[in-house]
């Protein structure tokens, strides 16, 4: 999405985003600028006297443009970048995986006063050697390029000049990009509740809510039910009772035993009382038996 925009805005690639458009070049495309010698100032106000022109070269317009340009989409991708900070993006989702790696810097001394002569001595250290600063860079390499530049002398002096000398360290930059170990991280979200189990984990619970409910449901039929039959029983009972009453002669024979039963037990408690109570000499003959 990132890439997609600076394409459009920018008319360029970004080297740090993927999905490249082969149909554009990089944002910090300078192809001329960067062909051996080229651009080299020095080269250009030479060419530029010895043709008593007035005005700049055309080598210098042509540099002078590619800087131009590649400072303009440079701009711009910055601004295209600078919309898209932040945690959320409204046009950019976070993305689900990605990668990251540990880094390391260090810093060092580029290049060694051993190695410059020798890196001077290519295509592009002799460039680089054409300029004023370079001077006593230039004597050094003349000094070994002598028949008798492998003498002690010659190789004292030559160090001297590079120990005096940083013009190559000040103007130079080499940047090594080198992983520190093999380790890789990745960083992946996944679906931890996906929708199978969504729907299974649902499913179940619908089966035990249904399970319960209609338990509940045959447990209260039941007792309604029970009630119904309880109640209608009742009822019967009570019809039948009311529907077949006991004939009243019955009823006297049944409890006038009963009171009699009750008068005998009554007149024997009296009499036992009255025995009880009455005491009656023996010597005057009275006759109980009457």
């Amino acid at each position: 999405m990132l890439q997609a925009e600076i394409n459009e805005n920018c008319n360029c690639n970004a080297i740090e985003f993927p999905i490249i458009n082969n149909s554009l070049p990089f944002c910090m495309s300078m192809v001329d600028f960067v062909k051996e010698n080229r651009c080299v100032y020095e080269k250009m106000v030479k060419q530029a006297e010895m043709r008593n022109a007035t005005g700049p070269s055309e080598e210098f317009l042509t540099c002078e443009a590619q800087l131009n340009m590649a400072r303009d989409r440079i701009l711009c991708k910055a601004l295209v970048m600078q919309e898209f900070q932040g945690d959320v993006v409204p046009t950019c989702t976070l993305p689900c995986a990605f990668y990251s790696y540990e880094t390391d810097r260090s810093t060092s001394t580029w290049p060694t006063k051993s190695w410059q002569l020798t890196w001077l001595s290519t295509d592009v250290g002799r460039t680089i050697l054409e300029m004023p600063e370079m001077v006593e860079y230039r004597r050094a390499v003349e000094l070994l390029s002598q028949p008798d530049g492998d003498t002690g002398a010659n190789k004292r002096e030559v160090l001297r000049i590079l120990e005096q000398n940083n013009a190559v360290e000040r103007n130079l930059l080499a940047i090594i990009v080198v992983r520190s170990n093999f380790n890789l991280h990745k960083v992946a979200e996944k679906e931890v509740f996906s929708l199978t189990s969504f729907l299974s984990q649902t499913g179940g619970l619908l089966s035990i809510w249904i399970g319960l409910t209609m338990i509940c449901v045959v447990e209260v039929l039941e007792l309604i039910i029970n009630c119904v039959f309880v109640y209608k029983a009742k009822k019967n009972s009570e019809f039948n009772q009311s529907e077949s009453p006991m004939p009243p002669t019955a009823q006297t024979k049944r409890k006038s035993p009963r009171r009699g039963s009750d008068k005998v037990r009554n007149s024997q408690k009296e009499d036992e009382i009255d025995v009880g109570y009455v005491a009656l000499p023996i010597s005057e003959g009275i006759d109980i038996t009457n």
